[in-house]
């Protein structure tokens, strides 16, 4: 057996002690845009923070919505951080190290492209090809509390609506030419109830974690976007359908998967059209999460054919759009990808 068998045999292992039915596949799924091969190493920055006098208008911003200090330059950093954990996934990029002066590349809590001579020359310095910059990020909440009467007693419930917004743009480190510019927003709610105090029950919502929650949603979301990167999807197994399916099943769920595909294999060539069907289904699952799309997307198709089930034929264009992605993939990344 491979190491990579083993790898994915271990991943169908724990889903399947996890949850008797399910088995979790984990692959690269492509960047949602196309990035010049060009460009490798990308140097990843910050200029949404506050200089000079604008410290005055962000510290009077909090003061007003009640936003503490600094939670915005914090999670700045998070969406930052959560954004270079894809790009490290991805393999697509390799991030380079280099401190940067705000002066230099013009910080500001206000959403301003960077000159592009300043992106050239901070190319040279950093020696990379391209800056990735968090060119603006402001975070906005809002809370209310009321009284909730019921039968016994009175009770407060409280309410947080929190939006974050983020402009992150990508410049050529050649040209200092904007390559790619997405503004985006997360947004969540939350609500919370006591017994005790309106105060009480607005200290139980969860202000920073809302905020930090929404900034590294939007870092990977951007990550995401030029980066190929790592997604996890879950198969369903069929257990049942003849006793030697059972049987694999049982031995599925004790970790001995070599035994349960081995059991499958026998019933693919069961009289039984049904149960036939679900073999070949459950074995284009081991093949998917053993790296083998075209073994699995072809024992798919066989799956269909003998039992036409709806979710065994959403299982074939499931694969025929993964075979697509991995094509995308092996292009985004110019060179061959190892089966993951």
């Amino acid at each position: 057996m491979t190491a990579l068998r083993t790898l994915a045999f271990a991943a169908l292992t724990f889903a399947m002690t996890g949850c008797a039915h399910k088995v979790n596949v984990s692959y690269l799924e492509a960047a949602r845009i196309d990035v010049d091969q060009d460009i490798r190493t990308v140097l990843v920055i910050d200029r949404s923070r506050a200089r000079g006098a604008e410290h005055v208008l962000s510290a009077a911003e909090g003061a007003a919505t009640g936003e503490t200090y600094m939670l915005d330059a914090d999670s700045a950093a998070i969406a930052l951080e959560a954004l270079e954990d894809v790009l490290d996934d991805g393999q697509r990029f390799e991030v380079v190290s280099f401190h940067v002066d705000g002066r230099a590349v013009d910080t500001s809590i206000w959403d301003r492209e960077m000159a592009a001579r300043k992106v050239r020359q901070l190319c040279r310095q950093a020696h990379c090809d391209a800056v990735i910059a968090l060119d603006a990020f402001d975070s906005d909440t809002t809370t209310a509390v009321k009284p909730r009467k019921d039968e016994k007693d009175v009770d407060f419930q409280a309410t947080q609506d929190t939006d974050v917004v983020a402009t992150f743009r990508m410049y050529d480190g050649d040209t200092g030419r904007v390559i790619d510019e997405s503004r985006v927003t997360a947004g969540s709610s939350a609500a919370s109830s006591t017994r005790d105090t309106p105060v009480q029950a607005l200290n139980d919502l969860p202000y920073e974690a809302a905020v930090f929650d929404g900034a590294a949603a939007l870092g990977a979301g951007y990550g995401a976007r030029i980066s190929p990167h790592t997604v996890v999807d879950s198969r369903t197994l069929y257990s049942g359908g003849s006793d030697v399916m059972r049987k694999a099943h049982r031995a599925a769920k004790r970790g001995d998967l070599q035994r349960a595909v081995d059991l499958w294999a026998a019933e693919a060539n069961s009289g039984d059209p049904g149960v036939r069907a679900k073999a070949l289904y459950n074995l284009a699952v081991a093949a998917e999460a053993d790296g083998n799309l075209r073994r699995a997307a072809r024992l798919a198709r066989d799956a269909s054919l003998a039992g036409g089930k709806k979710r065994m034929r959403t299982y074939v264009a499931v694969l025929e759009d993964r075979q697509d992605n991995a094509s995308r993939v092996r292009s985004q990344l110019g060179r061959s990808v190892a089966r993951r």
